[in-house]
């Protein structure tokens, strides 16, 4: 037993001991260490600023990584959250766009942890300018404008007021933007902020451009210009040199702009700015064909698509490549217009194949890149972190976006509904870069080669003797039409410009959709016979006997074509469906790519969800609260019918439905739906055009006791099922809707059938008649599975023709909404 002293000796050691573990004060040694650190990174930031601003981007990386690095070892939260922000200029400027993202997000996020709202407001500015530059223009104005909130009274105002006036501007394409612009120009003169002043010169200046107030204009980049020489900005000069030789092009002075390009290209090249280069080849472009100098401008052309497909790949989002390639549309049609009009010089000497295949790079690409990767596992090899936040911001996006929908259509809910779309805004952002960070960490999809869009004679190989595909481009100043066989380019042709097109489209699909009125029928008959001359007529000679692929462009990517009148219908009273097989395409190459995909054909005919239960007054409700609330939906009675006509010819095992109750979203996401080769879905659909993503089949609400339950199948739960269908057909409204995207077409839910395996997916363009539709989808099936075992296409064309002799439905309304996309072919149907 120790004595009482020896016992005092070990509690004083014990003490000393537990007082060692603790971290004491520093040392004034160790404090001037650490104090030189804390200046070492700061250093670190200015240097890297400097060497960003003379546009030496390489350099600035390497001391912003290294700057992060060091602060975030020594706990300099502030510090940090400087350096990710300056990491994700300098990766901005050098187009590494998703890095970019993630970098500013890193800065956002300190930022708020350590409540500075004056560095948030910077941050979320930053964030604005990029999605400014990738052309998610609303996303960009809304942290725009959340960033002069946090920002009134800072030095950070006027420039932030500068990038909200532009891209307001940008929007509404007319002035709107520059009394912000002005405002800011005034702030900065005020300040002495030569810098700001320089860049605010150069965005008014560009606003005045697009308005055609060239002189003004002219005046303000010389000012601009000589700014930038003045503070020994050569990157920032050279962007105002390629935009004063943009101007020169507008105002039809092409050697004055080859000469600014020639003292502004070499800057940009040093400086590795591929996007402004990519700018100034494309005026480049222009000059050069403005002097008749086609080869030069071909040479051009080819450096510019060089740089546009480089910086296309780097976002790891497939949304953000989606817009940026949208924003770049004028370089893939000035392309088409290079090759047509040489084409007009030497005819038959292929360069109308050339332009065919140059109309293919720029379609649909974001979908080609996803039918690619629809054979890789995404998640194998990726941290379970990442996958795990992924599964979470889905889980609550839903949830969120449940709320919302039960708000909806509530006047006196309208302040909480608000506040539900923008939770459901932010959750989809996170949710959207939370994917990006997995396909970053992907290794199979970085070892994965994406694929090239087809050249004519690859297309053509694609077709078989009784089938002709026409592929429209739509232009500012003239639209082309391609005419393939399966021997190859058939014939081209130059069309009306797109306004012209388009606008007779959009008018013909807005009489289409209320046709059944009698006082509509004349319009709509005079508005389709227009669009045959205009779409079909060039093509007449070659069209007999032939099934027609349609690769529609803007507006006529919601144009039926199958109700044109047919060309060689003197009268124009016989519509193309009559003689032709239609069905739609997004490109020649995306055929191509789902034809690659090989898999096992599922045992199963067909699977049917039909019929859901929509509210508690539902009669199939065993016990309904009282009162019971009215149902959001309609119920579809003849949705029913549709599901026991098509079960009668593909009776069990082969055929299975989910109807009532069973029509869920559970019964979806279960992945039953797999073993089936025909997916037919019976009930309403919720078209999304600013979030489509957010697209939505409605399944059963609630439960067999009336309760509440999240019946939306969303569009990105579609994307994550494994549905290797060969037909999907979706027998509810405007299925076929979407946001429409330059280049890239409708992106709603035929996209996430065909990325989640279908080959083919047939949907609707408006709001179609219940009754019509049931007795459509019955006659489709009978011709699908029954004795006649027709192709899809096929089907769809003879139960099209008999609604069209139907006594009171001979009217399009009734038989045209719906459209066929994807392969014409039978396959394993």
């Amino acid at each position: 037993m120790r004595c009482r002293c020896c016992r005092r000796r070990l509690l004083v050691a014990l003490a000393l001991g537990a007082l060692l573990t603790i971290q004491l004060p520093a040392s004034a040694a160790e404090r001037t260490g650490i104090a030189a650190e804390r200046e070492a990174g700061a250093a670190l930031n200015r240097r890297g600023q400097a060497y960003r601003a003379r546009g030496d981007f390489r350099r600035a990386l390497a001391l912003d990584r290294e700057a992060q690095r060091l602060n975030h070892r020594l706990g300099e939260r502030a510090a940090e959250a400087l350096s990710w922000n300056d990491l994700g200029k300098t990766y901005q400027e050098l187009g590494q766009w998703q890095k970019a993202l993630d970098a500013y997000d890193h800065a956002l996020t300190l930022y708020r942890e350590l409540r500075k709202p004056r560095e948030e407001g910077v941050a979320l500015a930053n964030l604005g300018r990029l999605h400014r530059d990738l052309h998610q223009l609303q996303k960009a104005l809304e942290e725009l404008w959340q960033a002069l909130l946090l920002s009134r009274g800072s030095p950070d105002e006027a420039a932030i007021l500068t990038d909200f006036g532009l891209v307001l501007g940008q929007i509404h394409q007319d002035g709107s933007g520059l009394p912000w612009l002005q405002g800011a120009l005034v702030l900065e003169r005020l300040a002495g902020d030569r810098q700001g002043e320089a860049t605010t010169l150069n965005d008014l200046a560009w606003v005045d451009s697009h308005l055609h107030a060239y002189e003004s204009a002219h005046q303000l980049y010389e000012q601009a210009l000589a700014a930038y020489r003045a503070l020994g900005e050569r990157t920032n000069a050279a962007h105002v040199e390629t935009n004063l030789a943009q101007l020169d092009v507008d105002l039809g002075r092409p050697e004055a702009a080859i000469a600014r390009l020639n003292q502004a290209l070499p800057v940009l090249l040093a400086a590795e700015d591929r996007e402004t280069e990519s700018n100034a080849r494309l005026t480049e472009v222009r000059a050069r064909r403005l002097l008749g100098d086609l080869a030069g401008a071909r040479q051009a052309m080819e450096s510019a698509l060089e740089r546009i497909e480089a910086l296309r790949r780097e976002p790891a989002s497939q949304a953000m490549r989606a817009s940026f390639l949208a924003s770049r549309q004028e370089f893939y049609g000035l392309n088409v217009e290079l090759w047509m009009e040489q084409d007009g010089r030497h005819p038959g000497a292929g360069f109308a194949a050339r332009a065919f295949a140059a109309s293919e790079e720029g379609k649909a690409r974001s979908l080609l890149d996803l039918l690619a990767e629809a054979g890789v596992d995404l998640r194998r090899g990726v941290p379970p972190s990442l996958l795990a936040a992924e599964a979470e911001l889905g889980r609550r996006l839903n949830a969120a976006d449940f709320q919302r929908r039960r708000l909806s259509g509530l006047a006196e809910r309208a302040a909480p509904l608000a506040a539900a779309d923008r939770e459901v805004a932010t959750l989809l952002d996170r949710y959207e870069q939370a994917q990006a960070r997995i396909r970053q960490a992907s290794p199979d999809l970085a070892a994965l080669a994406l694929p090239r869009p087809l050249d004519a004679r690859q297309a053509a190989r694609l077709l078989d003797r009784d089938t002709l595909l026409l592929e429209y481009a739509l232009g500012d100043e003239r639209s082309f039409l391609w005419i393939l066989s399966a021997d190859g380019l058939a014939a081209s042709f130059e069309l009306p410009a797109q306004k012209e097109i388009e606008a007779e489209a959009r008018r013909a699909v807005a009489l289409l959709a209320v046709s059944r009125e009698v006082l509509a029928r004349t319009e709509t008959r005079l508005s389709l016979a227009r669009l045959s001359r205009l779409l079909l007529a060039p093509a007449a000679p070659w069209l007999a006997g032939k099934r027609l692929a349609i690769v529609a462009d803007g507006a006529l990517l919601s144009l039926p074509f199958a109700a044109l009148p047919d060309p060689a219908d003197a009268s124009g009273g016989t519509p193309l469906l009559a003689r032709h097989e239609v069905v739609s395409l997004p490109s020649a190459s995306a055929l191509a790519a789902q034809r690659r995909q090989r898999r096992r054909p599922a045992p199963g005919t067909v699977a049917v969800v039909a019929d859901p239960v929509f509210g508690a007054a539902d009669p199939r409700v065993a016990t309904p609260p009282t009162p019971a609330p009215a149902a959001p939906f309609a119920r579809l009675r003849y949705s029913g019918d549709e599901a026991r006509e098509i079960l009668a010819l593909a009776p069990p095992p082969a055929g299975w439905s989910a109807q009532g109750f069973a029509a869920s979203r559970e019964t979806v996401l279960s992945g039953r739906l797999a073993r089936y080769r025909i997916l037919h879905f019976a009930t309403h659909a919720l078209p999304d055009s600013e979030h489509p993503e957010l697209y939505e089949i409605v399944l059963s609400l609630v439960d067999p006791q009336g309760r509440p339950r999240d019946g939306y199948l969303r569009a990105h739960e579609i994307y994550q099922l494994h549905l290797p269908a060969e037909l999907v057909v979706l027998s509810a409204c405007q299925t076929a809707l979407g946001r429409e995207v330059r280049g890239e077409g409708l992106i709603g839910l035929t996209r996430g059938f065909q990325y989640a395996g279908a080959r083919r997916v047939l949907v609707s363009l408006w709001q179609v008649d219940d009754q019509a539709t049931a007795e459509l989808m019955r006659r489709f099936y009978q011709g699908l599975l029954g004795s006649q075992r027709l192709s899809p296409a096929a089907a769809l064309r003879q139960a099209q023709l008999a609604i069209l002799h139907l006594k009171g439905w001979d009217s399009p309304y009734y038989w045209a909404g719906f459209v066929l996309q994807g392969d014409w072919r039978r396959g394993e149907v």
